[in-house]
């Protein structure tokens, strides 16, 4: 059930409980420094996606460290006020850009509102949104990430919006490979991978046909479902089945016998007890 003035309070809680540190005082012999805070999702999105386009950025300029290295590299360039490298067409860096002032925040959000908190204005009303990992929070919340609140710097946010999609209709691709609008509603319905145990984003799996393309199995939405690569090749290889018995309910065979209900509650084991149950969950 879903109560907005206890997810009011929780809202509240939660913004007092952001910081930021940068730990001195341990300095490691390789002249290391610890970071660790906890940041407004916005900001947090804000700040993955400029480290994130940093690193990618180090190594167009020839950077042969890690990733987590180039990472790490990317936060203090942000730091110095170097937010962005231009580029002309040819890849070559223009001389004097190498900062620019910071760009609007672009926020994507999948926001899946009842008619009621659309029309009432109540900033109380519960929304479930996918960028928070899925979790109930409030239209207010949603508002103040989208610059929508009082006090909001006007001009800094840029917001997208994507129409709606039923995620219980059959949607259907003539070729082998899903369009980009039964993607997002497989992705959307799915959230991750639908293995048992698996809570990979359903952004970052593959589409994978249930009943195989080979076998005359179409791509439409039930036939479709969200797997991560090593759970996929595992359906492929390793004598795994499935079916999905409703959107986004999944039922699940091992080939030694076990069976699984998979649906976005979760995992649950429907092994007879005859059948032993395994000593560890299935390969993840």
């Amino acid at each position: 059930m879903y109560m907005p003035e206890l997810a009011a309070e929780q809202r509240d809680r939660s913004a007092e409980q952001r910081y930021f540190t940068i730990d001195h005082d341990q300095v490691s012999f390789a002249g290391t420094s610890r970071v660790h805070g906890e940041l407004d999702l916005a900001d947090a999105i804000d700040l993955e996606d400029a480290v994130r386009r940093g690193a990618e950025q180090l190594a167009v300029l020839g950077n042969e460290e890690s990733l987590d290295v180039r990472r790490s590299l990317a936060v203090g360039m942000l730091a110095r006020g170097q937010q962005a490298i231009e580029f002309d067409t040819a890849g070559v860096v223009s001389a004097g850009s190498t900062t620019r002032s910071a760009p609007a925040r672009q926020i994507v959000l999948y926001v899946h509102l009842s008619q009621a908190a659309l029309t009432s204005g109540d900033p109380l009303a519960p929304a479930w949104l996918e960028n928070a990992g899925g979790h109930l929070v409030t239209t207010g919340q949603v508002a103040d990430w989208c610059g929508a609140s009082a006090g909001s710097i006007t001009g800094t946010t840029k917001i997208t919006v994507r129409p709606v999609l039923d995620l219980a209709e059959t949607l259907h691709s003539a070729g082998y490979q899903p369009s980009p609008t039964l993607t997002e509603q497989v992705e959307l319905r799915d959230r991750t991978c639908v293995f048992p145990w698996c809570n990979r984003p359903a952004r970052g799996c593959d589409k994978d046909h249930i009943v195989p393309w080979e076998s005359g199995g179409p791509t439409s939405s039930d036939n479709l479902a969200a797997l991560c690569r090593r759970h996929h090749r595992l359906k492929t290889h390793g004598g795994w089945t499935y079916t999905m018995l409703t959107p986004g309910t999944y039922l699940w065979h091992s080939p030694h016998g076990h069976t699984w209900l998979r649906d976005r509650t979760g995992t649950t084991d429907l092994s007879p007890p005859t059948v032993p149950s395994p000593a560890d969950p299935p390969d993840q």
